[in-house]
C-alpha cells in the first residue's frame, strides 16, 4: 500500500468519525433542544482540531515507517488518481450546495445553511477519499 493510499485511508476513518460524531450530535441536540448554537461551533472547532492534530500524528508516523514512499514526487499515476477523484466528488459537492441553498430558500436559517454546506463539504470530501482508495486499489 502506498503512502498516498494510507493517507487517504487515515483522512477517510477521520472524516468519518469525527464529522460523523459531529452531524449525530448536531442532529439530536437539535430535534431534543438540548443546547445552543454557540455550542455546535465549539464542538465543530473541536472536531476539526482534533481530525488536524490526529491527521498530523498518524501520517508522520507513516512517513517514518517508509520515508522513502513519502517523500517520492507525484507521478502521473498519482496525478490521474488525484483528478479523478477530484472529478467524482465535485458533482456531489455542487448537488449539497444547491439542496443546502434551497433549505434556505424554503424557510431555514443560516445555521442550517452552514451545516448544510458544511454537510455538502464533508461527503464530497468522503466520496474523493474513497474513490481515492478504489483507483489506487484497481491500478
Amino acid at each position: 500500500m502506498s503512502f498516498r493510499e494510507k493517507t487517504s485511508w487515515i483522512s477517510l476513518v477521520l472524516t468519518l468519525i469525527g464529522f460523523g460524531s459531529y452531524f449525530v450530535t448536531l442532529v439530536y441536540g437539535e430535534t431534543g433542544g438540548h443546547a445552543g448554537h454557540g455550542y455546535y461551533i465549539g464542538y465543530l472547532i473541536a472536531v476539526v482540531v482534533a481530525i488536524t492534530l490526529i491527521f498530523i500524528v498518524s501520517t508522520a508516523i507513516v512517513a517514518a515507517m517508509a520515508p522513502d514512499d513519502a517523500n517520492a514526487a507525484l507521478d502521473e499515476r498519482d496525478r490521474a488518481i488525484s483528478h479523478r477523484a477530484a472529478y467524482f466528488s465535485y458533482f456531489l459537492l455542487v448537488v449539497g450546495v444547491l439542496a443546502a441553498m434551497a433549505s434556505y430558500h424554503i424557510g431555514h436559517g443560516a445555521f442550517w445553511l452552514m451545516n448544510g454546506l458544511l454537510g455538502a463539504i464533508v461527503l464530497s470530501e468522503i466520496t474523493r477519499y474513497i474513490a481515492q482508495i478504489i483507483l489506487y486499489r484497481r491500478n
